[in-house]
């Protein structure tokens, strides 16, 4: 009896055992996530799952809530205290790629006050940049101490924030002054010192010297760099020093001038020139006076306080004025000239238009042809100013023909003569009162002794001529006709 109990109490145990597991479970596995399923690769959720005893995720976490980060399906397996267990449904998850924010500079700090920064962000296409300096681009340029921040967007809208913080280190302050002016003579010099920056390293440009302070005698642009303990450095403005040559003045000396010419000086070895006589510049023209003159040119150049001098002396001669008389003689006689001239003349030149020159204060010539003459005088000084005058005149012939002659040996008055003094001759004709010629003869004078061509002697009485005279080359001959009383006895 005892047996059958017992073997009653297992099929009541198998029973109830059987009837719990075959229809006893309720247990509802289920997946709650604490934010959207898709979301960036930066973010991430989490997924819980419903109470339970044990817990065992696809990806093999047992936990009931996992912290998901990647793309997938996920569900859970759920199993209660007394053992149930079930699936829950997939949760998918959809992890968008977020962007790398990174900010990168142009350069390697320290940075220094008056330094320009560049820093950038790596990026892809289509992403958009916000800046804490409210700047959109991909490039920022800073120029002060902060921090900066730049948050990056891309196309899927996600987004990332970089940091970066900058600081700029003070720059040095130099006062740089000079002791003189930038401007001065060749062979003086200026120093230019650092007065503030102690502690400093320092460069010089051009010439590369390293003290507080430079001498410079040579023309340039000179300044200086300072670096601080920082490493920063700053240039100091630029010193534009200009070396003026020491002017050589240099005009001509010694000119001879005669009145009433003037002369232009010219100087040279410099920038600016004053004259003694109020003029100015490199080219003066001047009226000296009779005499002996001088003209003092000063000549500097500006920024030189040296300046230098030298004098042109001029001479002015001529003061003379060339005058004659003139007293002509007739063809053949002498004339006669007689200067008049003022000043202090020393040389006399005649030219008498006969092919005659003198050189004698007052000059005689004779001139054999009939004509108009123009005499030229020059004379001069001893500087060998001069002066001219010029004079016309005319020669004339005058024939005095005798109208009564005694040839009869006595020796006076026995012949007719008559002379031609120019360059022509004549032609003498002599007839008597019954138009007879008895006499003729042709040359440079006359000279009719009464007698006929053949040698007959006439008888006393009057006779008539024709006197043709050719007075010069070229000219038409002269003709005079008159009577010839002869007289014997």
């Amino acid at each position: 009896m005892k047996n059958l109990f017992i073997v009653w109490i297992l099929v009541f145990t198998v029973f109830v055992s059987n009837f719990a597991f075959a229809g006893g479970c309720d247990i509802n596995a289920s997946i709650t996530a604490s934010g959207p399923t898709t979301f960036c690769s930066n973010d991430s959720i989490t997924l819980t799952a419903n109470s339970g005893a044990s817990y065992l995720w696809n990806n093999g976490e047992t936990t009931q809530s996992i912290w998901v980060t990647q793309s997938g399906p996920y569900r859970v397996n759920v199993t209660d205290s007394t053992g149930c267990s079930d699936n829950s449904n997939f949760t998918f998850i959809n992890v968008l790629p977020a962007p790398n924010a990174t900010i990168l500079s142009d350069q390697l700090p320290p940075y220094c006050m008056g330094d320009t920064v560049t820093l950038f962000t790596l990026s892809l296409p289509f992403d958009d940049f916000e800046w804490s300096t409210g700047e959109t681009g991909a490039t920022i340029q800073i120029t002060q101490s902060g921090l900066y921040s730049v948050n990056v967007t891309n196309f899927a809208g996600c987004s990332d924030t970089a940091m970066f913080p900058a600081a700029f280190l003070p720059a040095p302050f130099l006062s740089v002054t000079a002791d003189g002016p930038l401007t001065f003579c060749e062979g003086q010099d200026v120093k230019i010192s650092v007065n503030f920056g102690f502690g400093l390293d320092f460069l010089w440009s051009p010439n590369g010297e390293t003290g507080s302070n430079i001498t410079v005698s040579q023309s340039g642009t000179y300044n200086v760099n300072g670096t601080n303990f920082f490493g920063c450095s700053s240039t100091s403005q630029d010193f534009e020093v200009t070396v003026v040559p020491i002017p050589t003045a240099f005009t001509e000396m010694d000119t001879l001038l005669c009145l009433p010419d003037t002369i232009s000086l010219s100087a040279t070895g410099g920038t600016s020139y004053s004259w003694s006589n109020g003029a100015s510049g490199s080219d003066i023209s001047v009226f000296p006076d009779f005499g002996d003159n001088q003209y003092i040119v000063t000549v500097s150049n500006p920024g030189c306080n040296i300046t230098t001098k030298d004098t042109a002396f001029i001479h002015v001669g001529g003061d003379v004025t060339a005058d004659f008389s003139v007293t002509p003689g007739l063809l053949g006689d002498e004339t006669i000239f007689t200067d008049l001239s003022t000043g202090s003349i020393v040389n006399w030149n005649w030219n008498l238009d006969n092919g005659q020159f003198s050189a004698v204060q007052n000059p005689t010539t004779v001139y054999l042809s009939e004509d108009t003459f123009t005499v030229i005088l020059i004379v001069a000084d001893q500087y060998g100013c001069s002066d001219t005058s010029q004079q016309s005149f005319g020669i004339e012939q005058i024939i005095t023909i005798p109208n009564v002659f005694t040839p009869n040996g006595d020796g006076y008055n026995d012949s007719f003569y008559i002379r031609n003094k120019g360059d022509g001759g004549f032609v003498f004709t002599v007839s008597n009162r019954w138009g007879q010629v008895v006499y003729e003869s042709e040359g440079q004078e006359v000279r009719w002794s009464g007698l006929t061509n053949s040698g007959v002697e006439l008888q006393p009485g009057t006779y008539f001529y024709v006197l043709t005279v050719d007075l010069k080359s070229g000219e038409e001959p002269v003709v005079q006709k008159g009577f010839i009383t002869l007289i014997k006895g």
